[in-house]
């Protein structure tokens, strides 16, 4: 269930795919143990970050697979960034930490944004959702 905008009008196929996927690169990451690969997906969520959500390749995907219409997001694009934001500084602190000599501090890092992701795709709860609202009432 989303925690903003419309849930009438909101397809939320393609967020969802995208967060499950995020997830389970970053799993098959830690069972790789391929730090470069989380640091890969980390870089394209640092893209998200920036760039508008119609050039997301999951939304891209979720559209051709409904003849076309982009479905629309059902969060805020603050809201998005600040999820974004705080993937990428938890999967950067995960890599920094690996590199330094912690590799177990640094994957439990990766694979806390990894669970949030994946609880993210499969619930369509969103922790980092939660945590923007928390923040933003908190300190209004």
């Amino acid at each position: 269930m989303p925690l903003s905008g419309d849930d009438s009008t909101i397809d939320p196929r393609g967020q969802q795919w995208q967060r499950f996927g995020i997830g389970l690169l970053l799993l098959a990451a830690f069972v790789a143990d391929s730090i470069r690969l989380a640091a890969g997906v980390g870089g394209f969520i640092l893209l998200l970050l920036f760039l508008p959500p119609r050039f997301s390749p999951f939304r891209m995907l979720a559209a051709r697979r409904r003849g076309g219409a982009l479905p629309s997001c059902s969060c805020c694009r603050e809201e998005e960034r600040f999820t974004c934001a705080a993937a990428c500084l938890l999967i950067g602190a995960g890599v920094l930490l690996h590199r330094l000599a912690a590799p177990p501090a640094g994957w439990t890092l990766i694979l806390l944004v990894a669970a949030m992701s994946m609880l993210a795709g499969t619930t369509g709860f969103c922790p980092g959702s939660f945590l923007y609202f928390w923040f933003r009432d908190k300190f209004r």
